[in-house]
């Protein structure tokens, strides 16, 4: 008898939860269905960013119940602070509106640089197209071309700020593999650096992704040319077409050392995110994602992605969530070194 009666609960129960999880569905659907959700991208409309954004507003609302019309606003400022604070605290949280964050983040939170109530641990991760791998290269006459060179002989990088990867990385070199970097900052763009290098002032730079050795953009054609050279390689794996390139996290001297340089690869798996409030309602974020998810497997999205340079190897928004909380977990002892490392220098009086 009490088995027949569990029996009968768990079939109810089962009813109940399959009759739930419609319920919600039908009501993401009827939410969407003729609204305009709006994607704003922490950064300017031109750049990796602009065109990340755009390629995914171009195919996502295929893919979300009552497929809504999807518009693209940009709102820089602050390294995306301003606008994943708007999102955070400032738009409605009724899944209305989705957010395209830098990479950068969350290391923006762990250095304290982030001066507004803003939590990554609470942001509602919604994934990244593709895990990246950045890259540092030099000049092929630089004074040193591969990392064992670098830890004797001075190159001199290029970099926009000191909140920017051409700037972290190899401060964080210097400071945890000893390195011998010299790094100049205020240029506005890449292109400035790129400037810089042909012109001599600096060796090289730091943070560009790669794009494979047969890719079109990035530094692809300079290093297929013999022009530039790559000297490291950052992220979680090693590209295969970058041979004996160093991976940053396997030149680690001990368990601190692996810790701080894989909390520097974390952008790369952060890559062009999306993000929702961290009020929005649950069964909005998860068709969010589920749209996400099919787009990221969208035969026009692919081909679309292909033509922008873009290979798609999505994170889902789980993946994230807890790559941002490891981040900000990182141990003190270790964020005090790194923020040490990073610092602006000061100028002389």
């Amino acid at each position: 008898m009490l088995e027949k009666a569990l029996g009968r609960a768990s079939v109810a129960a089962m009813i109940c939860s399959l009759a739930a999880g419609a319920a919600q569905a039908q009501s993401a659907e009827k939410f969407y269905k003729s609204k305009n959700v709006n994607l704003i991208v922490g950064a300017g409309s031109g750049g990796n960013y602009g065109l990340a954004a755009r390629l995914l507003a171009r195919h996502l609302d295929r893919h979300i119940p009552g497929k809504p019309t999807i518009v693209v606003r940009n709102m820089p400022g602050a390294g995306s602070v301003k606008a994943a604070s708007h999102v955070y605290s400032v738009a409605p949280q009724d899944g209305s509106v989705i957010c395209n964050v830098l990479n950068t983040l969350p290391l923006a939170q762990l250095f304290g640089l982030i001066k507004t109530d803003l939590d990554v641990r609470k942001l509602q991760w919604i994934g990244n197209p593709s895990r990246e791998t950045f890259i540092m290269v030099v000049k092929a006459n630089a004074p040193a071309t591969t990392y064992k060179d670098m830890l004797k002989t001075q190159v001199v990088m290029g970099a926009t700020a000191p909140t920017s990867l051409a700037w972290m990385y190899p401060k964080v070199m210097n400071e945890f593999l000893g390195t011998k970097f010299k790094v100049i900052p205020g240029y506005k763009s890449f292109a400035g650096i790129d400037l810089a290098m042909a012109q001599g002032e600096v060796h090289g730079n730091a943070g560009s992704p790669w794009y494979g050795i047969n890719g079109t953009g990035g530094y692809s054609p300079k290093i297929r040319d013999g022009v530039l050279k790559v000297a490291v390689q950052f992220g979680f794996q090693k590209a295969k077409d970058l041979g004996d390139v160093p991976l940053l996290s396997d030149l680690a001297k001990g368990k601190d050392e692996k810790v701080a340089l894989e909390l520097f690869s974390s952008p790369t798996q952060f890559g062009k995110p999306s993000a929702m409030g961290p009020k929005v309602p649950a069964d909005r974020v998860a068709a969010i994602r589920k749209a996400y998810g099919a787009t990221m497997k969208d035969a026009a999205y692919i081909a679309d992605a292909g033509r922008l340079g873009i290979k798609v190897n999505p994170v889902t928004g789980d993946e994230l969530a807890a790559l941002a909380a490891r981040v900000i977990d990182t141990p003190k002892t270790i964020v005090g070194r790194a923020k040490k490392a990073i610092a602006a220098e000061k100028k002389r009086k």
